[in-house]
């Protein structure tokens, strides 16, 4: 193979002597065991291994257009001006299209087996399998299982382990990410949803969290790929997306169509990132210089299109994303040098998050609006609450200071108001005495002093 590719004789030898000297060293006990050669060359996850791997596939592809351009393969076609395609390779699954007819499937045995004995590979026909157009007759069908030994697959089949028919996953996908954010406890109860997914999603300078919304991302990934055929038509997909959905037009004015696959509905969703600025690409001006043009991306410096910048506007378009200036406040807030709960804290009071009396009636929370921790029995602000909160947390602090008060609550909120103290006349005959000391620390001094009163004063 690396010879029929042209590489040189002495890059040849030293590839096949690492492929030969491999040896294994293992830990045991504390102690290092080896070495151990392998007697069959490299394994899966050597450094080596994936070139050697895309070497045997680059030799497969190329036994497999020999055997078409000899007339042993027909290869498919899906419209009438498409190119023809014998095979396709993901990674380590290969897909051969032929006809449906015994001598194709003779061919193709032949040209398995003949791999196997030049590469040393060994087909698994346990884990192959065999698809049919719908035209196909039931007793042909069962000759070519027979004459290669593969089960014919499943109309509802998967791939990997995954069936490729998933309906609204996304949604799906966010349901559950929602439902474990707001869970309580180790048991995983359903918790009270104090802010819906959609503003979870938004830009955290515009009052959510960054979480990704799933949908649009998929949308901005899928416009990648209708980036790719707009730019690279004369790519294969490019070629046979073409012949089958808009053979007399481009990817712009392209229309879904009668009968569209999956990956063409796709495809055609994500073509409306292009259409918005349609009118802008066609209203340009173009240059007496015959030049050749080029598509540019205007979202990114570069011209070119990504992910990011796609899904970015797509944020934006929605109000999810601040477009010029974000606002100070949730600016100021995630700019805070502060621990982690007090972010949360203050996003939350500014969001109108905060488990108020009136936040939990409005979620149908059985509690009544006169708590033991209420501030006002009307609707107060969640900006006025925070202030009255950091107010007496900081009156308590200077209090604690001076008097060394130990304990702080949010009793505090309903009952340390303003109040003034005046002084009551004793009883009878009785005397009262009051008496009240000052502590001087830094001087090493303290004083004392009393003041003794008869009901007169």
């Amino acid at each position: 193979m690396l010879e029929r590719m042209g590489f040189d004789g002495r890059w040849i030898n030293l590839v096949m002597f690492c492929v030969s000297s491999v040896s294994f060293y293992i830990a045991h006990g504390g102690q290092e065991m080896g070495p151990i050669v392998a007697s069959r060359g490299i394994r899966q996850g050597d450094p080596l291994s994936p070139y050697l791997f895309i070497l045997c596939a680059e030799g497969f592809s190329c036994f497999l257009r020999s055997y078409e351009h000899s007339g042993l393969l027909t290869g498919c076609k899906i419209a009438r001006h498409a190119p023809n395609i014998s095979h396709m390779l993901f990674a380590d699954d290969s897909y051969i299209y032929c006809k449906a007819t015994e001598e194709e499937a003779y061919n193709i045995k032949e040209l398995l087996h003949t791999f196997e004995l030049a590469s040393g590979q060994k087909i698994n026909f346990s884990k192959s399998s065999v698809f049919y157009s719908c035209n196909t007759a039931v007793g042909l069908r069962d000759t070519i299982c027979d004459l290669l030994g593969i089960f014919e697959a499943d109309e509802n089949g998967s791939y990997l382990g995954l069936p490729y028919s998933i309906v609204d996953t996304c949604k799906e996908l966010e349901r559950l990410m929602a439902k474990f954010w707001w869970s309580t406890g180790s048991t995983q109860t359903k918790g009270t949803s104090w802010m819906s997914w959609n503003r979870m999603c938004r830009h955290k300078h515009a009052g959510g969290l960054g979480f990704r919304d799933l949908r649009d991302f998929n949308l901005a990934l899928l416009g990648k790929q209708g980036w790719r055929l707009l730019t690279h038509d004369s790519s294969l997909v490019g070629r046979v997306f073409k012949a089958k959905y808009y053979s007399t037009t481009t990817i712009l004015k392209a229309e879904l169509g009668d009968n569209p696959s999956f990956v063409w509905r796709s495809k055609v969703e994500a073509k409306e990132l292009l259409d918005r600025d349609e009118a802008l690409i066609f209203s340009i001006q173009l240059s007496d210089n015959v030049l050749e043009d080029r598509w540019c991306w205007k979202f990114e410096k570069h011209g070119g299109y990504t992910v990011n910048s796609a899904y970015k506007h797509l944020q934006v378009l929605k109000g999810a994303w601040p477009a010029v200036q974000p606002s100070n406040l949730w600016r100021t807030i995630w700019d805070l040098k502060v621990p982690p709960k007090v972010y949360n804290f203050l996003r939350r009071a500014a969001s109108g998050c905060l488990p108020s009396c009136v936040q939990l009636q409005k979620r149908h929370v059985p509690i009544s609006a006169i708590g033991p921790g209420a501030v006002n029995r009307g609707k107060v602000d969640e900006l006025e609450k925070l202030a009255m909160v950091a107010w007496t947390i900081w009156r308590a602090h200077q209090y604690k200071i001076a008097q060394e008060r130990r304990g702080f609550s949010l009793s505090h909120l309903a009952t340390d108001g303003v109040k003034y103290e005046q002084w009551e006349r004793p009883n009878g005959n009785k005397i009262k005495v009051n008496v009240d000391r000052a502590l001087f620390a830094q001087e090493g001094r303290f004083g004392l002093g009393c003041l003794a009163r008869d009901n007169t004063g």
